[in-house]
């Protein structure tokens, strides 16, 4: 290949590889750009949002990007309501450096051109709640944006961005598409933008120079009745320049035609604080000027419009712009137009103003009123004001405002004719608000320190009548006046003011040349009228003259300071006559003016003192009785203080008249006629008291309701159908409730009396006709005697019989009530001393007591009833006898754990002790006598803490002989005698049953218990009279009891019978008794219950002999079993129940074991007796004693002698014996089967014909 050709081939080698590496910078640079853009969107949106364009062109070698069609939307359309779309016809972009946008990721661009640019964003996603997202402020976007450019670029560098007729639409509501924010025509010119450090490190080398114009811009607001107006602006960095022409806000009211808001002219602006606005969303403003400023504004006090109401923004600029701050704000001229549209018609209001200048304005909506500033500078010139029906008329000459002080000359408020609220004149010369809260009266609220009003003249006439409530609604003048207003102090400086009502001739207040300092913060704060004169106010009156419809009070020398009122001397009285006074030196505390004002009768002052005078009260006859009239309630005066007064009060058929030294009434009103108060202190002396059935006297005295009162001195008789008492009271110290006049004897609520010498006579009524008389009971306060001496007798158709008679302790009784024969309380409480009272039925005897009861009623025809709170006896002596029975209690002490009823009814005994109260007792003697028998016991003690009852000894025996008794009983009788030692009941417990109450005991333990059963056998028998065995017989005991367990210690028992053939007596006795029974009860017996008894004691004192016995309750036949074992004894033991008995002698002869297994019931008993037994010999004796001996030799030989084997067991039961008796005849066929005397197999076969006699199975008693 020659030089040439190779030359040539070079040469096209390396334009082909020029050529493809052009190309390929051309597409890289188009990909990188690609690639940035989406980038950036994707990371803006989350992946939400894509870029397009209809082309995008790329010039390699002028690195010049042209795209056309633009657009930046959500990836998803429709898929959410939050989204933003942007747009534009064309976008030019020429870069520089491509190699630091691809390796250090630095864009520079020399030109950026957006031509017809459309922003929509739809903001403000709702989830399925309806809550609003929060609104991100402008500066946390901008460090979002600012965050996400610096991770997508290093820099950027813009030599010149052009944006031509640029348009912006917000939507704050994503459903709502004519709701929306709106701006066109935007102009945006931006030269040497070098975005290569953050916003917050921006400094003054930064000369980036930005141009912003708005021509004749499309400006919608979200709320349609919102229209903002703008002719042009223009805004050049460079220059410093910033000029805005006709700025307009309206707030438009389309069906009635009118606007509130405003319009500048001529706006000026000196600079703009960029870093805060980027970076703290702050609006930082130097100077902002304007030659000419129009203000109107309109108040419609009717139903709402509803176009202003529709499309309401969700938020405002506030939330996404900061805090605004206008250093200087100046308007040259200042037209301001007000409108009010109420019902009535139009009211209107025109204010010309020059020199309108503020400092530090500040916008933000954090504050309190969203606008605040340091200082307001106006002139305003004269104005007039009235309302749409010309009621009235205000206006004043000259207006300045400088600093925080305004002041009106010539200032008037004029009635222009009457109204409900009558014709009023107010004329000042001059009115100075000081202290003017420039803050507060840009928010539309007149809040000032002080208001003073110089030589002012009030003339007040109220409408003819009382107005109706309705007519004066302070409460809404006070909230129409609250919310626009709030000043401090109103002074007043040589005032003249008249109080008067049309078609009077005396005004009601009439005062002249005063001062005064009224708090109007306390005015506009009030509620009510009485609240508006509530506050700190202060007037000097020489002369006052008052003159209510119910009351009329001259005074003199008066003056009012903060609601007091004093007077060297004051003369009144209430219209009626019924109350007059003539008083000196006399102070009101917080005087009710409005009370006043209004012709009220209710509390018209609330502390009124009195130096000295006169005081005259009459009461009246039928303070009940109705006329037709609506009640009334006249409150007068809160509190009366009083020095010395003559005091008399008559009325009521009762007269009053005493020397009051000192007086003190809380809320003195009248309802009807009749005079009440809350609070009463009345101390004075040379007291008389008139009423009928009731008459006293006093020396000194001291009557309160809210603390002790006291008398000395006293003498009182009382007279009633009832009751006649004499009372001598050297001291009483009472406790009284008294309110009103009408009710003072029944406001007595306790009285305590000192020594005093009372005689009571309760009076026999008698008759009908005073009981119908008297059917109104009386009502006495409570009492408590001190070392009383008292005598008590009652009055009835024998005589007067004396009841009782104390010369010491104390006694309170609780209200008392008397109602024909009836004498009730609601308590009774003694501690008394020495106490003795005799009656026909009973004998009582008290060294020391201490008795509270509940209520408790007194009444011939019924039984005495109460509840015991407390109780404490101590040796106390008690006796009740009647013709059945006896009750006798000795030594007597009771301390009452809990409180419980009783009564005096005939059964009260049997329910106390089957209801047994919650005490502590000891007697040393308690008896209890019927007409047979008697219960003595010694050394009582109840512990109801501990649940246990216990005394040193019992004793149950008859009153009549055992002869007597036999006779007395005619047949075959137990002779019952019991004594015990000490015993004690412990675990019991008392539980309600349906008509019963019934005694649960866990164990009783009895010592030495001797019990002698008794039985003449030559009466005949009780062939009627049917014996339960044991549990039959528990059941008839009339207390429900249950009884766990009963133990025995060295208890006797022993029984004894009298011989129907020769009279001679036999016994036989256990001696040192042990042993327990169980399952004692008569109530509540479940299927398992059975009555155990197991002792064990020595027969005759020789034989020790053990017993078990169980027996059913639920057996219909009464079915138990009988279990007795017995060792060794010698059978001349038994000599005492043989030898009388049956004319038996044992010789010689002694048993070694006895066994007895025994199945019964209530007909028959069937089992075993095993007696081994030795060497018995006997004799049979006739009735003189001598032995017969052939009898004797052959009985000893049908008789065994020894014996080892088992006898049989057979007996039926006579029903009409003990169940003793019934044991006592199993044991002896057990015998003699032993003996031989009875074979098994009879006893068998008598067993077998009874048991299908009675239809029972054989087995039912076999082993």
């Amino acid at each position: 290949m020659t030089w040439q050709r190779l030359k040539k081939f070079v040469l096209i080698l390396m334009a082909v590889l020029f050529l493809g590496f052009i190309l390929s910078i051309g597409l890289f640079i188009r990909l990188q750009s690609v690639a940035a853009v989406k980038q950036i969107v994707s990371t803006l949106s989350n992946d939400q949002y894509a870029f397009d364009a209809t082309s995008i062109r790329v010039d390699p070698i002028h690195l010049l990007v042209k795209v056309k069609g633009l657009r930046v939307g959500p990836t998803h359309p429709g898929d959410k309501n939050n989204e933003f779309e942007l747009r534009a016809d064309a976008i030019t972009l020429k870069i520089s450096e491509v190699f630091r946008l691809i390796f250090q990721k630095q864009l520079r661009v020399d030109e950026c051109t957006l031509v017809n640019p459309a922003l929509t964003m739809k903001v403000y996603e709702k989830d399925s709640t309806r809550r609003q997202k929060e609104v991100v402020p402008l500066h946390h976007q901008v460090a979002k944006m600012q965050e996400i450019f610096f991770k997508v670029l290093q820099s950027l560098q813009v030599q010149k961005f052009q944006l031509i007729n640029g348009a912006v639409a917000f939507y704050p509501d994503f459903n709502a598409n004519r709701s929306r924010y709106f701006l066109n025509h935007i102009n945006l010119s931006i030269k040497d933008l070098h975005l290569v450090k953050r916003i917050e490190e921006w400094d003054n080398k930064n000369r980036v120079a930005i141009r912003f114009e708005l021509l004749h811009p499309t400006i919608n607001y979200p709320d349609s009745t919102i229209v903002v107006q703008l002719e042009s602006m223009l805004w050049d960095s460079r220059e410093r320049k910033f000029d805005m022409n006709g700025l307009g806000f309206h707030k438009q009211l389309l069906e009635k035609g009118d606007s509130s808001g405003f319009r500048l002219e001529g706006i000026e602006l000196d600079s703009l604080n960029w870093n805060r606005l980027l970076m703290e969303g702050k609006v930082e403003l130097g100077a902002l000027k304007a030659s000419r400023g129009y203000f109107s504004s309109n108040d419609f006090n009717l139903k709402r419009n509803r176009d202003s109401s529709v499309d309401k923004p969700k938020s405002n600029l506030l939330e996404v712009i900061g805090p605004i701050l206008i250093r200087n704000l100046t308007i040259s001229e200042i037209d301001f137009t007000g409108n009010t549209h109420t019902r009535r018609g139009k009211e209107s209001l025109s204010i010309n103003g020059e020199h309108f200048f503020v400092k530090n304005l500040v916008i933000d909506k954090n504050l309190p009123h969203k606008v605040e500033l340091d200082e307001l500078q106006l002139k305003v010139k004269a104005f007039l004001e009235s309302d749409s029906n010309r009621t009235f008329q205000s206006g004043f000459n000259e207006l300045s405002i400088s600093k925080n002080n305004l002041v009106l000359k010539d200032y008037f408020l004029h009635s222009l004719r009457p109204s409900s609220f009558g014709e009023n004149k107010i004329d000042v010369r001059e009115l100075s608000l000081v202290g003017l809260s420039i803050n507060d009266l840009i928010n539309g609220k007149l809040k000032a320190r002080a208001l003073v009003l110089t030589d002012p003249v009030i003339r007040v006439v109220l409408a003819k009548g009382k107005a109706k409530k309705s007519d004066f609604n302070w409460q809404q003048i006070r909230r129409q006046l609250s919310k626009k207003m709030e000043i401090g102090i109103l002074r007043i400086n040589n005032a003249k003011a008249y109080v008067n009502q049309a078609g009077r001739k005396t005004p009601y207040v009439s005062t002249d040349s005063f001062y005064a300092v009224i708090s109007s913060s306390s005015l506009l704060r009030s509620r009510s009228l009485e609240e508006l004169f509530g506050g700190e106010n202060s007037i000097s009156m020489p002369r006052l003259a008052i003159r209510h419809p119910n009351l009329w009070v001259d005074c003199r020398n008066a003056t009012y300071i903060n609601q007091d009122f004093t007077a060297d001397a004051a003369v009144g009285g209430t219209t009626d006559g019924n109350m007059r006074f003539k008083l000196r030196n006399v102070r009101a505390n917080d005087i009710n003016t409005a009370g006043i004002i209004e012709g009220s009768d209710s509390t018209l002052l609330r502390v009124l003192e009195i130096g000295s005078g006169d005081f005259y009260l009459r009461l009246k006859d039928n303070p009940n009785k109705k006329n037709g009239e609506p009640s009334r309630d006249s409150r007068f005066v809160r509190t009366i203080h009083s020095g010395k007064v003559q005091l008399h009060i008559e009325g009521r058929g009762m007269d009053i008249r005493s020397i009051a030294d000192t007086l003190v009434l809380e809320k003195l009103h009248r309802i009807n006629g009749q005079w009440t108060w809350d609070s009463l202190l009345l101390a004075g002396r040379n007291l008389r008291f008139t009423k009928p059935r009731l008459r006293g006297t006093a020396g000194q005295f001291l009557l309160s309701n809210f603390r002790e009162s006291q008398i000395r001195n006293a003498q009182w008789e009382l007279d009633t159908d009832q009751l006649t008492a004499n009372l001598q009271l050297p001291d009483v110290q009472f406790r009284t409730g008294i309110n009103n006049t009408q009710q003072i004897l029944e406001a007595f609520r306790e009285v305590n009396l000192k020594h005093p010498g009372i005689n009571l006579l309760l009076k026999n009524s008698g008759g009908g006709h005073s009981a119908a008389k008297n059917n109104k009971p009386i009502e006495l306060p409570v009492f408590r005697l001190t070392d009383p001496v008292i005598t008590i007798r009652k009055e009835d158709s024998s005589g007067i019989t004396k009841l009782a008679a104390l010369e010491d302790g104390q006694i309170t009784i609780n209200t008392i009530s008397l109602q024909g024969k009836r004498i009730s309380t609601k308590g009774l409480s003694l501690d008394l001393r020495k106490i003795a009272t005799h009656r026909d039925k009973f004998d009582l005897q008290i060294p020391e007591l201490e008795l509270v009861t509940g209520p408790i009623a007194i009444d011939a025809r019924e039984p005495i009833h109460t509840v015991l709170e407390k109780l404490r006896v101590t040796g106390g002596r008690f006796n009740m006898q009647n013709e059945n029975k006896k009750i006798a209690l000795n030594q007597l002490n009771i301390r009452l754990e809990k409180s419980f009823r009783i009564n005096t009814s005939p059964d009260s005994l049997k329910k106390l002790l089957s209801s047994l109260p919650h005490l502590h007792l000891t007697a040393a003697e308690l008896l209890y006598e019927k007409a047979d028998r008697t219960l003595d016991m010694h050394g009582l003690k109840v512990e109801s803490t501990d649940k246990e009852i216990a005394f040193d000894s019992l004793s149950w025996t008859s009153n009549l002989s055992r002869d007597s008794f036999f006779k007395a009983a005619g047949v075959q009788k137990d002779f019952i005698q019991m004594r015990t030692g000490a015993g004690k009941l412990s675990g019991y417990e008392m539980i309600r049953l349906d008509n019963d109450t019934a005694w649960k005991i866990s164990r009783l333990e009895l010592d030495r218990l001797n019990l002698l059963v008794e039985r003449d056998k030559r009466f005949p028998t009780d062939s009627v009279r049917f014996r339960p065995l044991l549990s039959g017989s528990l059941l008839h005991i009339p207390l429900p009891v249950a009884v766990n367990r009963i133990d025995l210690t060295h208890g006797n028992i022993r029984y004894n019978e009298i011989s129907e053939k020769n009279g001679r007596e036999g016994h036989i006795f256990f001696s040192d008794l042990q042993g327990s029974v169980r399952q004692v009860r008569n109530y509540g017996i479940q299927p398992e219950d059975s009555l155990r008894i197991n002792v064990r004691s020595k027969l005759m004192g020789r034989g020790d002999l053990r017993v078990s016995f169980a027996e059913s309750y639920t057996d219909s036949l009464r079915g138990f079993y009988l279990f007795a074992t017995m060792g060794r004894m010698n059978f001349d033991a038994l000599s005492p129940l043989l030898l009388p008995m049956f004319n038996l002698r044992i010789n010689r002869g002694f048993v070694d074991t006895l066994t007895l297994r025994v199945k019964a019931n209530d007909y028959i008993a069937f089992g075993n007796m095993q007696m081994q037994y030795q060497h018995l010999n006997f004799s049979l004796l006739r009735e003189d004693g001598k032995k017969r001996g052939f009898l004797s030799r052959v009985a000893n030989t049908f008789v065994r002698t020894n014996n080892q084997k088992t006898g049989r067991i057979f007996r039926e039961r006579l029903r009409n014996k003990s169940t003793f008796n019934y044991w006592g005849k199993i044991a002896l066929s057990g015998l003699l089967t032993n003996m031989g005397v009875q074979r098994n197999k009879k006893m068998d076969k008598k067993y077998r014909r009874e048991m299908s006699n009675l239809h029972l199975p054989e087995t039912l008693l076999q082993e």
